[in-house]
């Protein structure tokens, strides 16, 4: 018989804070990863601060170094500025990279009054987040008409404060002022793939893809275990797949479908060619490539209408802060709610969307996509933030895949 406790669970380096069995079994809930790194991982403050960061996905590998340049650009005595960029291509893990820096004793410690989270996207409710906020600090700003009424009212509110303030999948620069609240006291973080995002909040760390070792830990986080005999074609195809977190999770979730390492693998040598080099996978262009394809395999694998379901989510907002229940899925397939779980369990077993609890939610680069079909459906022009390359090519995966199944 188990028992379980509220408790910090040690293992070598790794730190989980929460409950935990102390029977010797696995942890019990999100706190079943072993984080083998060497900063404080806390479930959430005990402290009755605002505190609207996000869990950490099940799947989260640490990224130790990464993780330290950006706490001590946060953090530390020569930090000249208030606002940090962190910026990367589309899928290279940037929200989950800030979602575990919220989760760092360290950086919890530093603000002890809260660490306030809005997700914005191409698509930014500057006025909704800024309620939100307002609430988390126990003040209803609806009676404020317009965004500068607002943050007026919550630069009043944060002026005394030590809080960290993160703007998530910022996308226009225009969208900065609004939100740019925090008092002297405060620090800002700010996600994007943007360059010009990065360049006007002034001090910026480039993301990269993941390294051979995290590639392979994600991969086994999906799939499970790789044998020893499977993990030259294992390292092999995250090559292929450049390293990129999001290309990673797809193919990771194929093989825990069933899918061959093997298989996988040939499917790249179709597509990209036998001889392809470490300098062609650092190109940017051919990462997305393979996040196009493995995007594409994703799909193919799904069958039947399941992608025309996956491209009609895009009613909804993408990211963790617009979660959407089982029943709203329901209404939007025109399907009962016991049919619609079960498609949903398949596209989370897929890793084409994110299970929080009760809730769903689309990763922000693939919601971006959905939206785009979304719009072209009932407009028949594009969005103006779709012109991105890469969210074109996936676009039309997703397309053609719909077509195919009819």
């Amino acid at each position: 018989m188990r028992s379980e406790e509220n408790a910090v669970s040690t293992e070598g380096s790794a730190y989980v804070e929460g409950q935990v069995r102390t029977d010797g079994g696995d942890f019990v809930g999100r706190d079943k990863i072993i984080y083998e790194t060497h900063y404080h991982y806390v479930e959430r403050p005990d402290s009755d601060a605002p505190y609207l960061a996000h869990s950490l996905p099940p799947h989260h590998v640490p990224r130790e170094a990464e993780l330290a340049e950006l706490r001590a650009l946060l953090l530390g005595d020569e930090r000249q500025v208030a606002v940090t960029a962190l910026r990367g291509m589309g899928g290279v893990g940037k929200t989950t990279l800030a979602i575990a820096l919220c989760h760092d004793r360290q950086v919890i410690d530093a603000f002890p009054d809260g660490i306030l989270w809005a997700t914005l996207g191409p698509q930014a409710d500057i006025l909704n987040a800024q309620a939100a906020w307002g609430d988390a600090l126990g003040h209803d700003l609806s009676s404020l008409p317009d965004a500068e009424a607002r943050a007026a009212r919550l630069r009043s509110l944060l002026h005394n404060q030590r809080c960290l303030l993160v703007l998530d999948d910022v996308w226009d620069t225009a969208h900065l002022p609004s939100l740019q609240v925090g008092g002297p006291g405060c620090a800002t973080l700010v996600t994007t793939r943007e360059r010009k995002v990065a360049q006007k909040v002034g001090i910026a760390h480039d993301l990269d893809v993941l390294n051979p070792e995290q590639a392979i830990a994600l991969l086994e986080r999906w799939a499970g275990e790789i044998a020893e005999d499977e993990k030259a074609v294992a390292g092999e195809l995250a090559r292929r797949l450049g390293y990129l977190p999001l290309a990673l999770a797809l193919a990771g979730a194929q093989a825990q479908d069933g899918e061959a390492w093997d298989d996988l693998l040939a499917a790249f040598h179709d597509a990209q060619g036998t001889d392809v080099t470490l300098l062609d996978l650092d190109d940017p262009e051919m990462r997305d490539e393979s996040l196009v394809l493995t995007f594409k395999l994703s799909l193919e694998r799904l069958g039947d209408a399941l992608p025309q379901h996956f491209a009609k989510l895009g009613v909804f907002d993408a990211g963790r802060e617009a979660p959407f229940t089982v029943e709203a899925a329901a209404a939007v397939w025109e399907m009962k709610p016991i049919e619609a779980k079960k498609i949903l369990g398949r596209l989370v077993r897929a890793a084409l969307l994110n299970k929080e609890g009760e809730n769903y939610s689309l990763h922000l680069l693939l919601g971006v996509i959905t939206h785009v079909v979304g719009w072209m459906r009932r407009y028949g022009e594009p969005l103006r933030h779709a012109t991105a390359p890469t969210i074109w090519r996936l676009h039309s995966v997703l397309v053609e895949s719909g077509k195919s199944q009819k």
